[in-house]
C-alpha cells in the first residue's frame, strides 16, 4: 500500500514538474505565427473590429492591420518602439470549455524626436501550447 502511494506521488510529482517546464514561444515563433496567419479575415475576429483611421472598409485583412500598425513612423521625425511577450493564460470556447493557451501581444510605442509620446497601438492573440497556431478568436486589437 505505502509503496502504491509513493509511486503515486512520484507520478503526479513528475507530472506537475513537466508542466513548469514549458517554456512561452520564442520570439521567432511568435512573428512566423502572426506573418503565417497575415491572411486572417478579421471581420472573424470580433475582438479585432476597432476600425483604424484610413482605409475603414479595407480593414479586413490581419496583414492590412499590420501594415497600418508597424508602418505608424515610416519616413517621418517619430520614432516607433516594438515590445512583445507572451505569458501562460487560459481561454473559453463554447465546444471546449477552458482551454490553456499562451496569450501573446505586440506594443507599439510611437513618440517624437523629443521623446513624447504621440500615438501607441497594441496587438494581442492566444497561440496554442504546442506553438503552432493561433487560436480563433483570441485575436485583440486596439
Amino acid at each position: 500500500m505505502i509503496k502504491e502511494v509513493i509511486i503515486s506521488m512520484s507520478i503526479l510529482g513528475g507530472s506537475v514538474s513537466l508542466a513548469h517546464d514549458v517554456t512561452p514561444p520564442t520570439g521567432g515563433e511568435v512573428f512566423r505565427l502572426l506573418f503565417d496567419n497575415a491572411g486572417m479575415d478579421l471581420k472573424s475576429e470580433e475582438n479585432c473590429l476597432m476600425p483604424t483611421k484610413d482605409h475603414v472598409s479595407e480593414k479586413e485583412l490581419l496583414s492590412d492591420y499590420l501594415s497600418d500598425i508597424f508602418s505608424l513612423s515610416y519616413n517621418s521625425e517619430r520614432n516607433l518602439s516594438i515590445s512583445s511577450s507572451c505569458t501562460a493564460s487560459k481561454y473559453e470556447t463554447s465546444a471546449d470549455g477552458v482551454q490553456a493557451m499562451w496569450d501573446c501581444q505586440f506594443e507599439m510605442n510611437e513618440t517624437d524626436d523629443s521623446g513624447e509620446f504621440v500615438s501607441s497601438s497594441m496587438l494581442a492573440f492566444g497561440i496554442s501550447l504546442d506553438k503552432s497556431k493561433i487560436l480563433k478568436n483570441t485575436l485583440r486589437c486596439f
